[in-house]
């Protein structure tokens, strides 16, 4: 028993190592849509407009604004608070947003629901369970200072194989996971990257370099020439609710690996079958070894599993004739009550100065 204090008061202290980060940005690009023919931007301006500028309380009105971007009108309204979203077709209605701290979401994130969300949800447009667009975009600031986090970054989401095989999403047509023949091109940019950090280099050279080299896949370095890197892996979140815990997961991810002061080694953590790949909708890969391998990746990050457990592959969390769901059958081994009970005794250990 003293052992397992003792182990516990050591997780709870931290490195003494650890990368002094800026705050980190987020930018979300949220896809809705009516349905796979039906996509009228007019009818969805006219509402946003209406709520956000003809409803609101003097002093509370959003400001309208009007531009061209890549040949296709992108609206944006911007909020009394600051922050703001644009709106252009892509697909179904994409919304993309100020990029923000995961605390300034969490502060505005019940305006952001209202104006998005639901004013969408009103003319009929909802993000779509099956279909690509929930991308996440992360500022580049931290990791152009850093770039050892930014190769262990790399290289986390790339053992974490389950993330863009079922948890965040299983898009092999948009957002390909790496095991689909394209780990090659990532092994050579984190090649590049160990290189520079060994023996020195020219670290904007070496992203211009591969700037291109993984689009398409589940994550990006430098899209389009800015400075952010692009998960696009990840299905449509169902409601701003969704998207903050996801960045606030990421967050803390980040700020867990800046602990590290080595190369973190490659090494996939779940086994990929490609015999089970039928269809886009079954990832190939053992349900219960990507549970258990992304629960470590949330306890890893001090973050509490009951705030990432609703938005992992649905067919996962279904009932299918009868029987328990992926989900249930995880969550009722020894291994999860295990991790959980210590999960617990860590956080009472922690709220009592231990």
């Amino acid at each position: 028993m003293k052992g397992f204090i003792l182990f516990l008061v050591l997780s709870l202290s931290g490195s003494a190592w650890a990368i002094q980060l800026e705050p980190i940005l987020f930018g979300p690009e949220f896809n809705i849509s009516k349905s796979a023919t039906s996509t009228s931007i007019e009818l969805v301006t006219e509402r946003l407009v209406k709520h956000l500028i003809a409803d609101q309380p003097p002093g509370s009105e959003f400001v309208f604004l009007e531009e061209n971007s890549v040949g296709a009108k992108r609206n944006t309204l911007q909020s009394p608070n600051g922050w703001w979203f644009s709106w252009y077709p892509d697909g179904g209605i994409e919304f993309n947003m100020k990029p923000m701290t995961v605390a300034e979401y969490k502060r505005y994130k019940d305006d952001m629901q209202d104006a998005i969300f639901v004013t969408a949800g009103n003319e009929g447009y909802f993000p779509q369970l099956w279909r690509g667009g929930g991308h996440i975009n992360i500022d580049m600031a931290n990791f152009k200072k850093h770039l050892l986090l930014l190769r262990n970054f790399v290289v986390d989401l790339w053992n974490h194989n389950e993330l863009f095989m079922g948890i965040f999403n299983y898009d092999f047509q948009n957002a390909k996971p790496y095991e689909l023949g394209l780990t090659t091109n990532l092994k050579q940019v984190v090649a590049a990257m160990d290189k520079v950090i060994k023996d020195g280099g020219d670290f904007n050279a070496l992203l211009a370099a591969h700037r291109y080299g993984l689009y398409g896949n589940s994550f990006n370095l430098c899209r389009d020439n800015e400075d952010r890197i692009e998960l696009r892996g990840v299905r449509p979140q169902a409601s701003m609710d969704v998207w903050v815990r996801q960045i606030s997961l990421l967050e803390s991810r980040i700020k867990y690996l800046a602990t590290f002061d080595t190369l973190i080694p490659y090494k996939p953590r779940v086994p990929w079958d490609f015999d089970l790949q039928r269809n886009e909708y079954n990832p190939p890969i053992d349900p219960q070894e990507a549970l258990k391998s992304f629960y470590v990746y949330v306890d890893e990050s001090r973050q509490d599993w009951t705030d990432h457990r609703d938005y992992i592959w649905p067919q996962w969390t279904w009932n299918i004739d009868g029987q328990p769901s992926e989900l249930e059958k995880f969550e009722a081994t020894a291994w999860f009550k295990v991790r959980q009970a210590r999960r617990k005794c860590e956080k009472f250990l922690g709220a009592t100065g231990w």
